[in-house]
């Protein structure tokens, strides 16, 4: 597991090695632990909130709202409750919590922030503390959905979801990432449509536009928040025309290849094939795709072999690893040697 975490945020670049110091250790706080035991502000008055009458519907609205997963709902009655009485630390946690299950990350720091501010004292031992954990639970869960960004084909509504995460922690690198993903998968839409009839080639190409007015658009959010995104990459001018010499057999071959790299398990003669035939199509962006795909399987046979307690399992799937180390190695250089 640990193996897998580190590859993950090595290719997110988002690896960052702090100098360990002399510094005193935080408080460890788990944002999401249910059992955490939330202190009492030097402002709060249990005689106060008993006269509030807050405190048996507040329990009520866990129960009924939170617990049950009705988030939205819980929110509401939970801001009701600060509105009668704002000093119960309790209520201002179940409060950042039911935002994060929203996906209002926002809003759950800015609840945070503001708890900070009406009971300062608990600021250092907890609500900062609460805060950091908070944003790590973040980080971690970006983390997982870009590894099934990177396995898995998924909607455009999921790449844009994970991108605002990212935007959210500043982090620019994994903005820059995810933008980079889209276009890519702009570009793998454009190749797909040269090798197809006319019918799905229409179907591809408009994909393709989406994939790019996706990347666009998280452009222009990324410069909103002050970060420069990375430049644009061009689309595959590859048309139907260039490769109308071609044995329309072997185009079909090589779509249905692709297909197969790209939603199921591959084996290395099926990426060397699909390799040599995008070469003998003159198309050396499908090419690299090849050892895209190779890297991502790569990926993916690490995570099995980082996850597995069977001695017998991981020394395949190092060997499996080793072999496709080899042939993406093979491949590169191929593609070196004729300039493309």
């Amino acid at each position: 597991m640990v193996g897998w975490l580190i590859t993950v945020l090595c290719s997110a670049g988002a690896l960052l090695l702090q100098p360990v110091g002399a510094q005193p250790l935080k408080p460890t706080i788990d944002f999401l632990d249910e059992r955490l035991k939330i202190p009492e502000s030097s402002r709060f008055v249990e005689a106060e909130y008993t006269e509030s009458g807050v405190g048996v519907p507040f329990g009520v609205d866990k129960r009924l709202s939170y617990f049950s997963g009705n988030y939205a709902e819980a929110t509401q009655r939970f801001m009701d409750s600060l509105k009668r009485f704002s000093f119960k630390a309790e209520i201002w946690v179940y409060l950042a919590r039911s935002y994060f299950y929203e996906k209002k990350p926002e809003d759950a720091r800015n609840t945070i922030e503001r708890a900070a501010e009406i009971m300062p004292d608990l600021s250092e031992r907890f609500w900062n503390p609460l805060l950091e954990s908070m944003l790590g639970e973040i980080r971690s869960r970006a983390l997982d959905q870009q590894a099934q960004i990177d396995f898995y084909t998924r909607s455009q509504g999921e790449y844009l979801e994970l991108f605002r995460l990212f935007r959210f922690l500043a982090d620019e690198a994994g903005m820059s990432g995810i933008i980079d993903r889209a276009e890519r998968r702009a570009a793998k839409m454009a190749v797909m449509a040269t090798m197809v009839a006319s019918s799905t080639r229409a179907t591809y190409l408009a994909d393709a536009d989406k994939w790019v007015g996706l990347a666009g658009q998280m452009r222009g959010e990324m410069r909103e928040v002050g970060f420069l995104p990375p430049e644009t990459q061009p689309l595959p001018t590859y048309t139907r025309q260039s490769v109308v010499s071609t044995d329309v057999d072997m185009l079909e071959k090589t779509h249905q290849l692709q297909l197969k790299v790209d939603f199921y398990q591959p084996n290395l003669e099926d990426f060397r094939t699909l390799f040599s035939n995008y070469l003998e199509l003159e198309m050396p962006a499908g090419a690299r795709f090849v050892i895209e795909g190779i890297e991502r399987e790569v990926t993916r046979l690490q995570l099995k072999a980082d996850t597995s307690n069977d001695f017998v399992e991981v020394s395949k799937l190092q060997e499996e690893v080793a072999s496709l180390d080899q042939l993406k190695q093979e491949l590169s250089q191929r593609l070196d040697s004729e300039g493309l």
